[in-house]
């Protein structure tokens, strides 16, 4: 339960700076169309109007950030004001929690399911020869039924079957069936939800007018990356303590997950 300070005017002056874009707005022209899709400042009213309703549902307050003595201390040797931080803290740690919990993501499309397909077969191909690829290694497309399964082992098959996808796959871009994704329920992972956290933060400590500085004082630290690991580990988006005195462990996931992209769809921060 948070211990709520007041929003005053500019409170959400570091939300400003990053939440531009995080809500799209639809343009329809006068027949109903979609004409364009727009970034939108909305996620911003949605985050205060959230605040004020005591809709968020975060474990850490305002007491224990304001008492927290590293974190305060990175935070004043970059120049940043504490109570815009701690705002835009809330509204990261919101809207990563929309993403990832009780959030929902899209399953490929069909259309995206036969070009993975497609591309498999063309990645492990070398040559062709009287018309059917030769495979760098061995092939085959099992498809079970129940409990029955039937295998095509064969390489000309395989390549017929192939040559009849990417014929196809003009007459799937106009075919909104192919192009249409199923919903599931989100099965993403603690550690992707916290290296997207991390993301979204780093690229607000990036911004030019936070300065990229060296500690001369070894019991205060500068370095953004740590302070990220320590909010990490503040918020309770992962608890190994190894957070509190070093970045390696956040580097080492984020590195990790670098290319994974998440397929969430959010509830609240539409």
């Amino acid at each position: 339960m948070i211990d709520k300070i007041k929003i005053e005017d500019d409170s959400l002056a570091y939300i400003e700076v990053i939440a531009l874009g995080h809500c799209l707005d639809v343009e329809e022209d006068n027949d109903g169309n979609v004409c364009g899709v727009n970034p939108s400042d909305r996620s911003i009213y949605t985050f205060k109007s959230r605040y004020e309703d005591d809709k968020l549902k975060s474990k850490f307050t305002y007491s224990t950030y304001s008492k927290n003595t590293d974190i305060q201390a990175t935070l004043l040797g970059l120049a940043l004001d504490p109570v815009k931080f701690w705002f835009l803290l809330l509204y990261i740690y919101d809207y990563c929690n929309d993403i990832f919990v009780d959030s929902i993501k899209l399953k490929d499309s069909a259309k995206d399911q036969i070009n993975n397909f497609l591309n498999a077969i063309e990645a492990n191909a070398k040559a062709i020869e009287n018309g059917s690829f030769v495979f760098e290694e061995p092939i085959k497309i099992t498809l079970e039924i129940g409990k029955k399964k039937i295998t095509i082992d064969n390489a000309t098959a395989i390549s017929h079957l192939a040559v009849l996808g990417a014929k196809d796959l003009d007459n799937m871009n106009t075919d909104s069936r192919l192009n249409s994704h199923t919903i599931t329920k989100s099965d993403e992972q603690n550690h992707t939800k916290f290296c997207y956290f991390a993301e979204v933060l780093k690229s607000f400590l990036n911004l030019d007018f936070i300065p990229n500085k060296r500690s001369k004082d070894s019991t205060i630290s500068y370095s953004k990356t740590l302070l990220i690991s320590r909010l990490i580990y503040f918020t309770g988006l992962y608890t190994d303590d190894k957070l509190l005195n070093s970045d390696d462990t956040l580097k080492g996931y984020m590195n990790l997950y670098k290319d994974h992209k998440v397929k969430n769809i959010h509830n609240i921060y539409l």
